[in-house]
């Protein structure tokens, strides 16, 4: 739902941020991300915290280490991988 509302919000100009663990924005959304914001090219900020192996006690179902891969697979899509909390700062910036 939140990936769908967001390629609709694209469609009317607004340029929205869709944000959640990376196994939820990458993984479990892929399909509508690659549909519903890749292919049409929509300028949607899809964010994904939380990767790889160090989310504590959320456990396995909440690690991802292949959200990278997922979303550099899409034509168009453009990874930023933010090191650092000035690295994220500047990214955010230059997203908007």
């Amino acid at each position: 739902n939140m990936i769908g509302i967001a390629a609709g919000l694209a469609t009317c100009g607004k340029i929205p941020f869709a944000a959640s663990f990376a196994m939820f924005s990458a993984g479990r959304a892929f399909e509508q991300v690659r549909n519903s914001i890749g292919y049409p090219h929509l300028n949607v900020k899809v964010v994904g915290s939380h990767a790889g192996v160090s989310v504590g006690e959320d456990g396995a179902t909440h690690q991802c280490l292949e959200d990278i891969a997922l979303m550099r697979s899409i034509p168009g899509m453009v990874v930023i991988n933010p090191a650092d909390h000035y690295e994220m700062t500047a990214a955010v910036r230059a997203l908007v």
